[in-house]
């Protein structure tokens, strides 16, 4: 998920809110469980065995729909500018499997079948990893996407942000969300030789708060994701997932994947730094996504 800084974000966790409720923050997917979770070996991305509930789409056919009462020219023609990105990065039909389709206006009897994307002026966005497997009388949608349309957050640029939130819809979780990229295992294990990242926590926009109502702050800033997603602190979009059974790891760290966020994701203010690389310095914003992010697509949807 993505956000602009000083405006409060929400996570996106199963990525991305996890668990199948989507939390959503400031450019990752909503779900919330991590068994469905894998670190690539180019990317990082749900389990194209459908260990889970959270899977590929079927037949590479990736569909959605507009939740409301009018559709948006915009939101369409973003739409296919964010997907002619993908299409250059994995190579087009002849390399992967993976087209999307709009369906037009949201019904009630597709809530198991389409991705349902609302619109909103929250300059951030959120959306679920991957397809659901069905269930039965869902009360709610199972893949869902909130989005804002305006430029003035996250990359700045529309094509881009959605880019990144499709990303997410695809299958795939956030670069910066890789085990190997971390110090340690934050529980204990000896740190790693060569840490990539690191998070500047007192910098999120929702830091002061927690940290006012006697929250554990060390616990939520240095900890595993899932201590901080189970407060609904935004560092849960930033930390890493952990080294689990259902994770594959892999030295290869992506600095040109749009899946990972710039160093002004979720700030408080412009200017402050969140997620830096680990000697200080900023990680820009990437308006692309990468060769190998399109590689973690032809993986989950090979042709």
């Amino acid at each position: 998920m993505l956000s602009k800084p000083g405006t409060a974000v929400v996570l996106s966790f199963p990525l991305l809110a996890f668990a199948g409720t989507p939390l959503g923050a400031f450019g990752g997917p909503l779900e919330t469980s991590p068994h469905s979770i894998v670190h690539g070996k180019r990317s990082f991305y749900i389990s194209p065995s459908c260990a889970g509930s959270w899977c590929p789409w079927p037949e590479g056919k990736h569909t959605w729909c507009q939740v409301g009462d009018t559709e948006d020219p915009f939101l369409q023609e973003s739409w296919t500018a964010g997907w002619n990105m993908w299409v250059d990065a994995f190579g087009g039909s002849s390399r992967a499997s993976l087209t999307t389709s709009y369906q037009g206006l949201c019904k009630d009897d597709s809530k198991y079948e389409h991705l349902h994307v609302t619109l909103t002026d929250k300059k951030r966005a959120a959306t679920t990893a991957g397809w659901r497997k069905p269930v039965s009388n869902p009360s709610e949608p199972q893949m869902v996407m909130s989005f804002d349309l305006a430029s003035d957050w996250g990359t700045g640029s529309v094509a881009a942000n959605l880019a990144h939130e499709m990303g997410h819809s695809f299958g795939l979780l956030h670069e910066h969300q890789k085990w190997m990229a971390w110090h340690s295992d934050l529980s204990g294990d000896p740190p790693r030789p060569d840490p990539l990242v690191k998070l500047n926590c007192e910098n999120l926009y929702d830091y002061d708060k927690f940290k006012d109502e006697g929250a554990d702050m060390k616990g939520l800033c240095s900890g595993l994701l899932f201590f901080a997603a189970g407060r609904g602190f935004s560092a849960a979009d930033m930390l890493p997932w952990g080294e689990v059974t259902t994770h594959e790891q892999s030295a290869d760290f992506d600095w040109k994947s749009i899946m990972l966020y710039g160093s002004s994701a979720g700030a408080k203010e412009v200017g402050k730094k969140t997620l830096v690389k680990f000697d200080g310095g900023d990680i820009a914003w990437n308006l692309n996504p990468s060769g190998r992010d399109g590689e973690a697509i032809r993986i989950l949807y090979p042709a």
